[in-house]
């Protein structure tokens, strides 16, 4: 683990120096923010500053023009909303920009001003987390298929930097999205799991693990419920189904039920603290009909079949479309993944990383089966989730497998070693494309 954070540490510097070497008060720094998003983080970050966390429940709240121009049916339609009426989005917890928050607070205290710089720095930290819980799991899968040490450690470096290379990876240096913090803690969940054998169950844990399951839980779904839930569902049912002892009540609460009481006790803190601080309030979001696609819209898309074979046609001239052209990446895992199951049975090394691999499809494939017009619409923020279990079966178990023994010499390892370097050079040069520093 120490050399996978130095070695994420690493890159973070090397990336800051070349692709990243960028003045952050520049017009070309405003300018691409503002093409990602803007300072939005920035400003609840300086409002929480200003007038306290607790004080607007640690919720996003956003100007009276913004909220007509997006979410205008969330606005009352027949009653008049007084002047100093305050807008909260209700859509997200906004708990990824809290350590962020803690940073710039005590940046404030020590030096008297905010820090924009500090922010990309934490960006990129954000980001380095799922990528080194990544580098963690692939190290540990590799392991239990029989591979060396430092076998072991390339495939995890390799998986990790991949993963902090790939462009929406780099897309974040200008705003980190709550997927990337969800993904480093359920990653985390299930590196815990990847140490447990086949045949552990919760009931036979102790307080400690059980402890820090639950807290990783509890943190995946606070980083994005929605997302969180399905993945946390997805890993019970895959226990369930395929593991030799069926999780029992206990176990569901533990992973599934005390972190989503513990959630929507938070999120109706939030509401409670920004009702009792503000005189008029509005709660604003996209309705559920929107996001799963049942309004009925196709502006986007037709169906899930879009999403599946990348059919994204709105996005062909938009800027950010290169750093969505990874249809072979996307086939290839589905390949490599039909591949480890086909060898699933009659292997019994293979059976309990698979099953960590086909649990960590639940970070994407539900999202996008039930809530298709949110990925669609967003595959900038969400395509990161499927990236984790395509990384796992293509540069971490597939080479794992033909190696199992070291039968082939580590000559598996090398080669895919080789084209994760290969792909992180790629993808920096495409990201370089679309943000060029001069």
């Amino acid at each position: 683990m120490g050399f996978l954070i130095a070695f994420a540490l690493a890159v973070i510097a090397g990336l800051m120096s070349t692709l990243h070497k960028r003045d952050p008060g520049s017009a070309a720094t405003a300018e691409y923010k503002a093409r990602y998003g803007g300072d939005r983080w920035e400003k609840t970050i300086r409002r929480w500053i200003e007038r306290g966390f607790v004080h607007d429940g640690g919720m996003q709240l956003w100007d009276e023009a913004w909220v007509k121009n997006n979410y205008a049916d969330s606005l009352p339609k027949s009653t008049a909303l007084p002047p100093n009426t305050v807008y909260a989005w209700k859509n997200s917890t906004m708990s990824w920009i809290v350590p962020a928050y803690w940073l710039q607070k005590a940046n404030v205290s020590l030096r008297g001003e905010f820090s924009p710089r500090l922010m990309l720095v934490y960006n990129q930290l954000a980001i380095a987390f799922p990528a080194v819980a990544l580098g963690y799991l692939c190290f540990l899968m590799a392991l239990q298929l029989g591979q060396r040490l430092g076998q072991a450690l390339t495939i995890g470096a390799g998986c990790q930097l991949l993963f902090q290379t790939y462009p929406l990876s780099l897309l974040s240096y200008w705003e980190v999205q709550p997927i990337s913090i969800l993904l480093g803690f359920a990653v985390a969940f299930l590196c815990h799991e990847s140490r447990r054998t086949s045949h552990e169950s919760f009931g036979t844990a102790g307080w400690k693990s059980t402890t820090l399951r639950t807290v990783l839980a509890t943190m995946t779904l606070l980083a994005e419920p929605i997302t969180g839930g399905f993945f946390l569902l997805t890993y019970l049912v895959v226990r369930t189904v395929l593991d030799d002892r069926t999780p029992t009540p206990r176990d569901w609460m533990v992973v599934l039920v005390v972190p989503a009481v513990l959630v929507v006790l938070y999120l109706l803190w939030q509401q409670a603290m920004v009702r009792a601080h503000y005189d008029s309030v509005v709660f604003v979001g996209s309705p559920i009909a929107f996001r799963v696609g049942l309004d009925g819209d196709t502006t986007y898309y037709k169906d899930q079949v879009d999403i599946l074979l990348r059919r994204l046609p709105w996005l062909q001239t938009h800027w950010i479309a290169p750093l969505l052209d990874w249809s072979y990446l996307n086939y290839l895992g589905f390949i490599a993944t039909a591949a480890l199951i086909a060898y699933y049975r009659d292997t019994a090394a293979l059976q309990p990383p698979v099953r960590v691999l086909l649990a960590s499809y639940g970070l994407y494939v539900p999202l996008a089966i039930v809530f298709s017009q949110l990925v669609f619409i967003h595959p900038y923020y969400w395509n990161l989730g499927l990236l984790v279990p395509l990384t796992i079966a293509l540069f971490c178990l597939v080479p794992a497998f033909l190696n199992l023994g070291n039968r082939l010499k580590g000559l598996p390892v090398l080669g895919t070693t080789l084209l994760a370097i290969f792909y992180a050079a790629y993808h920096a040069r495409v990201f370089a494309t679309v943000f060029p520093t001069r």
